[in-house]
Order: structure tokens, then C-alpha cells, then sequence
């Protein structure tokens, strides 16, 4: 429990402690989805208020009631299932990585990287959950902590490209390649250079589908 505090400060001590004694997944593991949920019930009226703006086509046939329901009930799952499954997925990238620079970590140890750098993660989650909180639903839509908030487009490539200016994002790509360097027993510059090269082609390939999803959704509104 305490190494995802000592993360945040002390990252490459924190992840040659993990390395060297083993164990430091189960409770961190709980941790983060308990957090997970709580972002999620922070979140809640930035939901609703999603909800009822876009007026759901599921209340077309259920109660109002309902339809609010299981709209929260699936907010809560996908949020907990949805962390849980990218954290090993996550060490399954990791691990390519591990192959491509011939380091010698193991995949739960890459698994711990992943649930680990993705603490600063959680924090921005968090914020922007006190963010719905204090400001309301509707003044909050589309607050992000990026670079992306100082820009005029609710959507869009340039939008999902300012996104990743993020601090949050950025501390946790940090902490990944320290701890995957840590594990891999190699250089962090060497890790460094191929992780991060990989992270970015992922994220332009990402924000591009989901730019040519919105701009077909938009043709067809």
C-alpha cells in the first residue's frame, strides 16, 4: 500500500523494492479499483447530466428510472473491469518492449509497472471529480487538466493531440519507463526512446479512429 505513495516521489527505489522482494500487487491491485469506483461515483452528475442531454434512446422503452439505473450500476462496472483489464493489458505491451531492449523482467513484474505508473492516472481522475462537484455538471463538460482546455474544439484530431499534454498523463508515461527500466535491468534513456516511441504511435492511431468515428457520426446526425 504504501508504494503507491512512494511511487509518486521515490519511482525508481519504489520499483527495485517490488523488483527485489516480490509480492506488492493484491491490496494495490484493490486499491486502484476501489479509487476507480470512486472517481466514478464523483463523476455520477457529469453522467447524468451526459444522459440527459443526449436524451437516451433506452428511455424510448424503459422507465426514466430505469434507464438511470442501470446506467449508473454499468458506469461502476465498465469503470472497475475497464482499469482492471488495461493494467494487464498494459503488461502485455510492456512486455514487447521487455523483448525488443532483451531486458529480463518477468510479465507480472511488467503488470506491477502498469498498475503502478498508473497511479498519477487516478489523482487526475480524482481532480477532475472534485472538479464536477464544485463547478456542477454542465460547467465541467470537457474539462480534462490538458492542453486541450485551452482550445476553442470540442472535438477533433488538434483536440485529442492537446490532450496528451497533460501532466498527469505525462508523470505516468515517467513513471512507466523508470519502473519498466527497473525491471528490465537496462538503461532508462534505451527503454525510454522505444516505450515512449510506441506510446505515441498508439495514442495518434487512437486519436485518429476516434476523430474519423466523430466526424462519421457527425455526417450521419
Amino acid at each position: 500500500m504504501k508504494a503507491l505513495l512512494t511511487v509518486l516521489v521515490s519511482p525508481r527505489a519504489t520499483f527495485e523494492r517490488i523488483r527485489d522482494q516480490g509480492g506488492h500487487f493484491a491490496a494495490p491491485f484493490v486499491t486502484v479499483l476501489v479509487v476507480a469506483a470512486l472517481t466514478v461515483l464523483l463523476t455520477m452528475p457529469l453522467v447524468m447530466h451526459q444522459l440527459e442531454q443526449a436524451g437516451n434512446e433506452m428511455a424510448a422503452v424503459m422507465d426514466d428510472a430505469v434507464v438511470k439505473s442501470v446506467t449508473i450500476a454499468s458506469s461502476y462496472v465498465t469503470a472497475v473491469l475497464a482499469q482492471a483489464v488495461s493494467i494487464f493489458i498494459a503488461g502485455l505491451l510492456l512486455m514487447i518492449i521487455n523483448l525488443i531492449v532483451r531486458g529480463e523482467a518477468g510479465y507480472m513484474q511488467l503488470v506491477k509497472v502498469a498498475l503502478f505508473s498508473g497511479v498519477p492516472g487516478l489523482i487526475n481522475g480524482l481532480l477532475v471529480g472534485v472538479l464536477v462537484r464544485v463547478m456542477g455538471p454542465a460547467d465541467a463538460m470537457g474539462v480534462s487538466i490538458s492542453l486541450a482546455d485551452a482550445l476553442p474544439e470540442t472535438e477533433g484530431f488538434l483536440r485529442g493531440l492537446a490532450a496528451l499534454v497533460n501532466p498527469f498523463t505525462i508523470w505516468g508515461l515517467a513513471l512507466m519507463v523508470i519502473g519498466t527500466a527497473v525491471m528490465a535491468r537496462k538503461p532508462t534513456k534505451q527503454v525510454g526512446v522505444w516505450l515512449v516511441s510506441g506510446w505515441l504511435l498508439l495514442q495518434l492511431l487512437f486519436i485518429w479512429i476516434g476523430s474519423a468515428f466523430g466526424a462519421f457520426s457527425n455526417l450521419n446526425a
